[in-house]
């Protein structure tokens, strides 16, 4: 049983380590490897919970959202099953499944996954899981059109996540922030937290973070009329999803490019550039995300 249980604990650390690096195909590979061995041997609940949700989170990240779900529902029933403490396992659930719900557009829904949580779950994860769950509110009442209440949302998850250690998740509340200056109208503050976000990936070498804030900053400096500036911005960006495979960012630039193109009165370039997003976006599904606002 104790070998069974380093083998397990080491799956788990190496699924962090990927998760923690981007590599999450490798994190869900190791997330499924552990799955395979307590299939033949049971396990502690919160080893396997921490499997469980690895699995799903790492599922997310690579727009899985199916077999994400498959191993939330596990996990309710796995919480079912067993008279623990399962509030935080709970609280990051509710978190999982929100982010796909927000990523499929059902805004409403991922609202909804909250309302049943337990207060004293916040404190789970140090307010990591905290900050996370704001910044996914805060998307949700954007996309809502509901623009203060997104404002005040991601006001509090940037004072969450002002740790060093929570770069990347303040790096994408800064983008969501972008978002939401910009429909407010301060273009400027937008375009200045867009670029803070894109240094912080940068710094961090993540490459999906740095590529949708240079997306929105493009977005950005396109309405207040500096097309050089976007080109450039959408360029990098563009380029930036296509080394990582994420079509659906790489149609949205070419789109963005387009309408610069079109702004500059090259409308044969401009065309180019819109049938070339046409046979990308044939070639994936594209799902609502909070990489762009076109």
């Amino acid at each position: 049983m104790r070998k069974r249980h380093e083998t397990v604990d080491r799956y788990i650390t190496e699924a962090q380590g990927h998760q923690a690096t981007g590599d999450y195909r490798s994190a869900l590979k190791a997330t499924r490897e552990a799955l395979s061995v307590i299939e033949r041997e049971p396990v502690p609940f919160e080893m396997e919970a921490r499997i469980l949700l690895l699995a799903a989170r790492n599922s997310y990240y690579l727009s899985g959202f199916d077999e994400s779900s498959i191993y939330l529902d596990m996990l309710g029933e796995l919480i079912r099953s067993v008279e623990v403490d399962a509030r935080c396992e709970r609280y990051e659930a509710a978190v999982i499944r929100a982010n796909i719900l927000r990523r499929k557009g059902e805004y409403l829904s991922a609202l909804r996954e909250f309302e049943d949580i337990d207060g004293s779950a916040e404190n789970c994860l140090e307010g990591t899981l905290t900050g996370e769950r704001y910044l996914i509110e805060g998307a949700c009442h954007y996309f809502l059109d509901d623009t203060e209440r997104a404002r005040e949302i991601l006001e509090t998850a940037l004072g969450l996540t002002a740790g060093a250690a929570s770069w990347k998740l303040r790096a994408r509340v800064l983008t969501m922030m972008g978002l939401v200056l910009r429909r407010l109208g301060f273009m400027k503050k937008a375009a200045d937290d867009l670029r803070r976000a894109a240094a912080a990936c940068s710094k961090n070498d993540d490459e999906y973070g740095l590529a949708a804030a240079l997306l929105n900053l493009g977005i950005t400096q396109f309405h207040m009329g500096d097309i050089d500036s976007a080109e450039r911005s959408f360029i990098k960006a563009a380029s930036l999803f296509e080394r990582i495979n994420w079509h659906i960012g790489r149609c949205r630039c070419l789109v963005a490019l387009g309408n610069a193109a079109r702004r500059r009165e090259a409308l044969d370039e401009a065309l180019e550039l819109y049938s070339d997003a046409s046979r990308l976006a044939r070639d994936c599904l594209l799902y609502t995300s909070d990489a762009a606002d076109e």
